[in-house]
């Protein structure tokens, strides 16, 4: 039985000599749901174009179900999808859908059956003799997923939609993930915490070209940022006192006006609020936004609840 579904070893992606990956390793179990987030949208989705074998890596190995996509790529690309919003315009949703069935091989049964009962799954059946040129963008979404999930692939591929949802649009994606992921491994980029925390078993922060953490969130909450975190707002003629008090042994971060404080096991809260003269501080236990603050200067959370 293999050990990984996944595995990427000193994986490079050069794009007109710029070093948008520099030295991937990571191994992804069958079953995993894996999150990407990155500082730069650039770096997050050419992770999984690379990864998608959409895009061909400049340097490393890639393997996939034990195949390594230098030598097997078409092997392995009839056992993976990939949500892409492309669609033929001169064809109706149903002829779509058909053609990518026949490109994988479907026999004409199965390649039927699946179909409809893929967009019964998703609440779409209805569109299959519309054009896709004509369809909203949740509904285009649907439909992606739809084109991605007719083949049983054993990997899903997909980005967080950049486009705007209605909240309850929002919630029946997420809902419809949860359910795929139960059969399917499932590697994303998220462009909010709420994808990280309602479907990834294990989280990925990508920073300058390379994966800074990777692992289950829990773990990482507790070895890479601490037990707790000390927030609060700071006068900009305090920073070089709090510098002075804190640089040597705590793990700290700033952003604009504001300073994290991620207190390791043996530290004192009560040492730090000693020295804090501000009206405005918190004490909570961390969360995944801690852990992206520690590798992005100004991380872009903004649609989350959780910050």
């Amino acid at each position: 039985m293999l050990k990984y579904i996944l595995e990427a070893r000193s994986l490079v992606k050069r794009v007109k000599g710029k070093s948008i990956l520099d030295g991937i390793h990571l191994q992804i179990e069958e079953g995993d749901a894996v999150g990407f987030y990155a500082p730069d949208q650039e770096s997050q989705n050419t992770l999984i174009d690379v990864l998608s074998t959409s895009e061909i890596q400049s340097a490393g190995d890639l393997y996939i179900n034990g195949l390594n996509t230098r030598f097997d790529l078409k092997r392995v690309k009839r056992i993976l999808s990939s949500v892409i919003y492309a669609f033929d315009n001169e064809l109706s949703v149903n002829q779509n859908l058909l053609l990518h069935a026949k490109f994988f091989e479907m026999d004409p049964l199965t390649r039927e059956k699946k179909i409809i009962d893929t967009m019964r799954f998703l609440d779409i059946e209805e569109l299959l003799p519309l054009n896709p040129k004509n369809l909203n963008s949740f509904d285009l979404f649907r439909l992606s997923l739809a084109r991605a999930l007719i083949t049983s692939p054993k990997i899903l591929f997909i980005c967080e939609p950049w486009f705007d949802l209605q909240r309850e649009q929002k919630a029946f994606i997420l809902e419809i993930l949860e359910e795929i992921k139960e059969s399917t491994t499932l590697i994303f980029a998220a462009k909010s915490l709420e994808w990280l925390h309602r479907l990834a078993n294990k989280v990925g922060v990508i920073n300058q070209g390379k994966i800074k953490d990777f692992g289950p969130p829990q773990i990482l909450l507790k070895t890479q940022v601490g037990l707790e975190v000390i927030e609060f707002v700071y006068r900009e003629d305090e920073i070089d006192y709090f510098i002075g008090r804190l640089h040597k042994d705590y793990d700290y971060h700033m952003i604009e006006d504001r300073l994290f404080l991620f207190l390791k096991p043996g530290q004192d809260s009560k040492k730090i609020l000693e020295m804090i003269n501000s009206d405005e501080v918190i004490i909570r236990k961390p969360d995944l936004s801690d852990l992206l603050i520690r590798h992005v200067a100004k991380p872009d959370l903004k649609e989350t609840p959780y910050v």
